[in-house]
């Protein structure tokens, strides 16, 4: 699984590499989410690549575990994952990029006395429905014993302003 999301010295190096195989058909297919900056990463990847003789198609799709089955199928041939911590016995992962930190940011003037108080009642955003910090979020809420119709998932924080980001 491949994760490469916002570090350009990565993105230099993922380059150098695919530049420096001895490939006959140059033609591959990017798997990405909907989210950005994904579409953004691989649109400079694609510009990147194309100046070396590569021919980069690009698929967005909206859940990690459809990127990961996609490449398990061989429907793509690379993917920017994010948030996936999905084990995948035959894919490798050429970058990882970031260390698993969790962010939760909250819009309240004051601090909650512990995470049901945070949950119940709010509009969250996770990133990717299937993600890592969404399946910790619904474990969570089993521990904390916050029912799913106690809270509002948001598909993204651009349509309905969250009282909760929970993300890595």
């Amino acid at each position: 699984m491949t994760r490469l999301l916002g570090n350009p010295l990565a993105l230099l190096w993922f380059v150098l590499i695919l530049t420096g195989c001895a490939m006959e058909d140059r033609a591959l297919t990017l798997a990405v989410s909907i989210e950005e900056p994904a579409p953004s990463i691989a649109e400079t990847l694609r510009s990147l690549l194309s100046q070396r003789g590569f021919s980069i198609s690009v698929e967005a799709m909206r859940d990690p575990t459809e990127i990961v089955a996609a490449i398990r199928d061989r429907k793509v041939d690379l993917a920017l994952v994010e948030e996936s911590d999905l084990p995948v016995a035959d894919v490798v992962t050429l970058v990882p990029l970031y260390p698993s930190i969790l962010h939760v940011l909250f819009n309240d003037a004051e601090a909650p006395g512990d995470f049901a108080d945070l949950i119940r009642g709010a509009k969250v955003y996770v990133g990717p429905l299937g993600g890592a910090a969404h399946r910790l979020l619904v474990q969570l809420c089993v521990d904390f014993g916050v029912a799913s119709d106690r809270y509002q998932l948001l598909d993204n924080p651009w349509t309905v302003v969250p009282d909760v980001y929970f993300i890595f």
